[in-house]
């Protein structure tokens, strides 16, 4: 991490604490507001992208991850015959229950792969964290990381992480990874920005609101910034389908 991100996580420790001691003098009860600011209803179909759904094993001795038509005529693991979730099984003992999480994975007619995420926090801030703390634990190198401008018709473009991945072993390819934050009626690219407004919202209203957590996932050529292109073209693609509707 760099001095400016290091003094800027600090400033934001010493904020967040400062927060903290006010909620604890004023006291009162939080007051958790229930709408999400995205669509939960992942699309069939992106572009030329087709929609796949993606079962998890939670059987211990197995826990593969299965496309729906892969699965055995009563919906169950093809391998030990277990039962299947939409969520891993790591997932589910660490998030708190009422985390909310969507995936599909996307193919398009060249084969090319697109996994989406949707995770929507509940009452809890540790259900939503930093990818660049869980992404290293699961064994890939951030070799790099940049904002993306997303062209949304009729507003200013959408902000987007992009961090650019490799194993930390041998094993496995390189893939990209992007990724925005929504909730109380914004949208930011940054984890930190997003701890502000919801720490704000907690200690000086005692309002309590549910961030969703938009991630894409895709293969990449180290030897190449395609990818870049390819996610931003399919991330413009995908936003409409997941706006809210206007409020009436």
């Amino acid at each position: 991490m760099t001095g400016s991100r290091t003094r800027g996580y600090l400033v934001l420790v010493v904020a967040c604490v400062a927060l903290t001691a006010l909620a604890v003098w004023r006291g009162g009860e939080l007051t958790l507001h229930n709408e999400v600011d995205v669509r939960l209803t992942l699309p069939d179909q992106v572009g030329p992208y087709e929609a796949e759904d993606v079962r998890f094993c939670h059987t211990e001795s197995c826990l593969r991850s299965w496309r729906t038509d892969e699965l055995t005529p009563e919906g169950r693991c093809p391998v030990c015959g277990g039962e299947v979730f939409e969520i891993s099984l790591a997932e589910r003992r660490l998030l708190p229950a009422d985390t909310v999480i969507h995936r599909r994975r996307y193919v398009s007619p060249r084969g090319e792969i697109m996994d989406v995420s949707i995770t929507v926090s509940g009452m809890e801030q540790k259900s939503l964290h930093r990818p660049q703390q869980c992404l290293p634990a699961q064994g890939q190198v951030i070799e790099s990381s940049q904002v993306l401008a997303v062209p949304v018709p009729g507003r200013a473009p959408l902000g987007v992480m992009l961090l650019d991945l490799r194993p930390a072993g041998s094993a496995g390819g390189c893939s990209a990874y992007a990724y925005w934050f929504a909730g109380e009626g914004r949208e930011t690219p940054y984890h930190w920005q997003r701890l502000w407004w919801m720490s704000k919202a907690r200690v000086l209203h005692q309002q309590a609101y549910r961030w969703a957590y938009v991630a894409v996932a895709t293969t990449r050529d180290p030897s190449s910034a395609r990818h870049i292109e390819r996610l931003r073209q399919f991330m413009a693609a995908l936003y409409p389908s997941l706006a809210p509707p206007p409020a009436p």
